[in-house]
Parts: structure tokens; C-alpha cells; sequence
């Protein structure tokens, strides 16, 4: 009877199915869209997934989900976006190394997350977003201030990026050029970010928003306020973006992020490879500007500068009211 037993045990332990660790933030509709793209393959034949949704991008927040009991059992991290990514780092060197797929993390040197993203090495490999085509937003939020004098860009810049300083500045060059007077506002999350945000949109008629959390937490709120309707919010994060009401936007779409993760993560469970050992990848991204026309012509907008948008080869238009209204 032994004999029986022992041999199919120790065949199951060789086709163990892996493990994967999905860690995002929670609060962050772009992390969770990301998420949800994997949730759909809970189970399958390649393998598991767990999510571990954390309240905030901190060393403490990772070590709240991922205790060393449930870390012994993961296989492969997939984490979303470029701060997670580097904590995840620093919480693998500190609990053991795992092999890291990174989705949509922006400035993989800048950020020491990559140093090589043609031959990674090591554990780490990353899937992004090129976001190329977005250096045409400025002239395009141009396009919004003949009626509309006074706008306001916010972004937070961690202390190793410098694109979203560089976008803001630009926009407000361009936009000065078209005639508006433009400030630049860098907020990070935190007790009173809200209510520095609404007097600051209850001073500007144009709002520009770079980094997606802010919007996610704070502006999803602002934006339904009466007050606040009569603003033209112009969010960052495509299609989410609009849905939560803002009449403008720009960014990717991020299932695609998930499809090609899924597919590095097949990969990556039949050949039995580190994860460095595949090169990073670079989305491309054609289409990154989104309108919504209902809601454009509610905040009455020309009839003129809504047909030029529709006319526009990188503009996706949307002809219905947002999913949140």
C-alpha cells in the first residue's frame, strides 16, 4: 500500500501548479482594472492566482498582506505600477528572492527597477505602456481654452520621476501661448489633499489631471458636486477616466496590460525560466485621447471644436453619458 502512495504523492508535487501573487492598490481604479484582468483566470491549468489589494504604497501596507507564512507559498509577483514595483523589490531582497512581473510601471531605469530591458537577468521582467503619443497633450488641451481661461494642472512627482513635471510644464508653455493663464499643483495623497483640490478647482475652469490616484480618490467625489459640473475636467487615466465623469481624457487602455501578462505568465510556468530571462515589453499605445460629446456639449462647448475632435485620428469619442451619472 505504501509503495502506492508515496510515488503519486511525490507525482503531484512535480506538477505542482505555481502560485501567482497579484499585488495592487485598491484604491487605485487603473490598479484595479489591471487586477480584474487576472481575476477571470482564478483557476486554470498553468496556474493560481491570489490578490492582495493594499491600502497605500508602503513598505508596512505590503507586510500587512503578505505575511512570511503566505509568502513561502507564492511563486511569481505581479505587481502594478512603478511604486509597488519597487517596494515589492525591496521586500523580496529583505524575504527571500521570487521571480516579479511588473505591469505598467513608467520609468523602469529612472526608477531602478530595470537596468536592461532587452535582457533583464535576475527575477524581474515588466510589461509597460509607451506613452509616446501623450506629448501631444499639450496643443491638445489647447484646443479647450478659447471659452475657458484659467487652468489648473496637478500631478505628484515621487522623487525619482521627472515626467510629469516635464508634461505639466509643457502643457503650460503651449497653453499660455493659446492665451490662459495656467498653475501647476503638485499634491501627494494624504489628510488635505481633498480640500486643498476643491479650492483649487473652485479657482480654475480647466482642471488637468496627470496622476490617476488623485483622481480616483479625490475627484471621482468633486466631480459629481453641482458646483463642480460646470468645470472640464480632462483626467489621466483613458477610459476609466471618463466612465467616473470626467468629459475628457487621456492614457491607455490597461487590459491590454493584462492580456500580454497572461500570456509572459504562460510562458514563464512551461518553461520554467527566472522571469529576467524574458525582456521587458513596450506596449504601444496609438489612440490616447478620449472625449465624451454629451457631456461635452452639456458644459457648452462649440459645435465647431466638438466636430474637429471627431475628426482627430487619436481621439476615441464617446457618444453616451459616463457609467457614474
Amino acid at each position: 500500500m505504501e509503495a502506492r502512495v508515496f510515488p503519486l504523492r511525490r507525482q503531484r508535487d512535480k506538477k505542482k501548479i505555481p502560485m501567482v501573487g497579484v499585488v495592487f492598490h485598491e484604491r487605485d481604479t487603473a490598479h484595479r482594472v489591471i487586477a480584474h484582468g487576472f481575476n477571470r483566470e482564478t483557476m486554470n491549468g498553468f496556474c493560481q492566482f491570489r490578490f492582495f489589494p493594499v491600502g497605500e504604497r508602503s513598505m508596512a501596507a505590503l507586510q500587512g498582506v503578505l505575511s512570511p507564512a503566505v509568502f513561502k507559498e507564492i511563486d511569481c509577483i505581479v505587481v502594478v505600477g512603478t511604486t509597488l514595483t519597487v517596494l515589492i523589490k525591496k521586500f523580496c531582497k529583505k524575504y527571500g528572492p521570487r521571480d516579479i512581473l511588473s505591469l505598467g510601471a513608467g520609468w523602469l531605469k529612472e526608477a531602478g527597477i530595470l537596468d536592461n530591458l532587452d535582457l533583464p537577468g535576475g527575477h524581474l521582467s515588466a510589461i509597460c505602456m509607451d506613452l509616446e503619443a501623450i506629448n501631444t497633450l499639450p496643443k491638445y488641451v489647447s484646443l479647450f481654452v478659447k471659452r475657458r481661461k484659467k487652468v489648473l494642472v496637478v500631478h505628484s512627482t515621487p522623487k525619482y520621476l521627472g515626467w510629469f513635471s516635464e508634461k505639466a510644464a509643457a502643457v503650460k508653455g503651449i497653453v499660455e501661448q493659446a492665451g490662459a493663464q495656467v498653475h501647476i499643483e503638485v499634491l501627494a495623497p494624504g489628510l488635505r489633499t481633498e480640500s486643498r483640490l476643491r479650492k483649487l478647482c473652485q479657482a480654475y475652469d480647466i482642471i488637468v489631471l496627470f496622476e490617476g490616484c488623485i483622481l480616483n480618490m479625490y475627484v471621482r467625489a468633486l466631480i459629481h458636486e453641482s458646483w463642480c459640473r460646470e468645470k472640464l475636467f480632462i483626467g489621466g487615466q483613458g477610459m476609466i477616466s471618463i466612465d467616473q465623469g470626467a468629459p475628457v481624457a487621456f492614457g491607455p487602455e490597461f487590459l491590454d496590460l493584462s492580456e500580454v501578462g497572461m500570456t509572459r505568465l504562460r510562458e514563464w510556468a512551461a518553461n520554467k525560466r527566472p522571469m529576467g530571462a524574458y525582456p521587458a515589453v513596450m506596449l504601444p499605445s496609438k489612440r490616447v485621447f478620449y472625449v465624451n460629446i454629451p457631456m461635452l456639449r452639456h458644459l457648452g462647448n462649440e459645435e465647431e471644436l466638438i466636430e474637429e475632435l471627431k475628426k482627430r485620428d487619436d481621439v476615441v469619442v464617446i457618444k453616451h453619458w459616463p457609467r457614474s451619472f
